[in-house]
């Protein structure tokens, strides 16, 4: 009987990878490493707007940038409990492994060598406040922006960007989601500028001339 429960759930995680995986290949996001660790998959992207980082990289709208992704699958299972300091230490430690994989694959590919800053979006639980976010990411070496939404057009298409990301936690790490509700949730930007990112990531030897 027990099974017989479980097959709905079973079968709407299941959906929600078969989903997934669609949507990437539409939009051509993509492993730029095989390590098992690696926590991050990329797309290419043109930037929608003129922005300036603290670090003085000025991105003109439709210069190449690249997006991050979260690789969901390799992001560590959290125990019973819920995110606790250990599991903390391991997803950071994955998280600065799989930047110095991107380090390293963006110096050595062509493709990439007109790429000027990688941006990420992020869903968050508002109640929380992304102070503690942005505090994360700062060690990281990234800025994070909080993205309010500006009508009710915008609002409508964040739910659903919402619900996709709650879909995804809870298919591979659900019991994060404890304490946090789907209709306060927000959402932020996440930059790095390339040279910020070969800087902090990249052993001075290896970099290309």
């Amino acid at each position: 009987m027990h099974r017989i429960l479980q097959l709905p759930e079973r079968l709407a995680r299941r959906i929600i990878l078969v989903l997934d995986a669609l949507l990437r290949r539409r939009f051509g996001i993509y492993e730029y490493t095989q390590d098992p660790e690696c926590v991050l998959r990329i797309a290419l992207r043109r930037s929608h707007s003129t922005c300036t980082l603290s670090d003085g990289t000025v991105i003109q709208e439709g210069a190449p940038i690249v997006e991050l992704h979260f690789w969901n699958e390799h992001i560590p299972r959290m125990g019973p409990a819920g995110p606790d300091l250990a599991w903390g230490l391991r997803f950071y430690r994955r998280l600065r492994k799989s930047l110095a994989e991107l380090a390293r694959y963006v110096n050595q590919t062509p493709e990439m060598k007109g790429v000027v800053a990688f941006r990420g979006e992020s869903s968050f639980a508002a109640e929380v406040g992304w102070e503690r976010y942005a505090d994360v990411m700062r060690r990281l070496g990234f800025e994070f922006r909080p993205l309010p939404p500006q009508n009710a057009w915008q609002r409508f298409v964040g739910f659903f960007e919402h619900l996709y990301v709650w879909a995804l936690i809870w298919a591979f790490n659900p019991v994060s989601l404890r304490g946090k509700r789907l209709l306060t949730a927000a959402r932020g930007e996440l930059w790095i500028s390339r040279q910020r990112l070969l800087e902090r990531y990249l052993p001075t030897e290896a970099a290309q001339p």
